[in-house]
């Protein structure tokens, strides 16, 4: 991000009210325990290092969206 970095956008966005409830996921290409911690403990629901592999991506979401709202929503992209 060009101004601000994603764990700031982070606490920025969880004092909003209309999105401080909302599942957020931070994919980051900074590694290690110390900031797996610190990302965590600014407010993210889950966070995936680069290389990003789809199928992870997917189903952490999936279990946060379970998780949050006792369903998962589906898009059919067939069309």
């Amino acid at each position: 991000m060009p101004d601000i970095d994603g764990e700031t956008f982070l606490k920025i966005l969880k004092t909003e009210d209309g999105v401080k409830n909302t599942p957020f996921v931070m994919l980051t290409s900074q590694e290690g325990a110390e900031t797996e911690v610190n990302i965590l403990k600014d407010g993210a629901d889950d966070y995936i290092p680069k290389p990003l592999q789809p199928d992870k991506i997917y189903l952490r979401i999936r279990n946060i969206l379970i998780r949050t709202y006792g369903e998962v929503f589906i898009f059919n992209d067939s069309e």
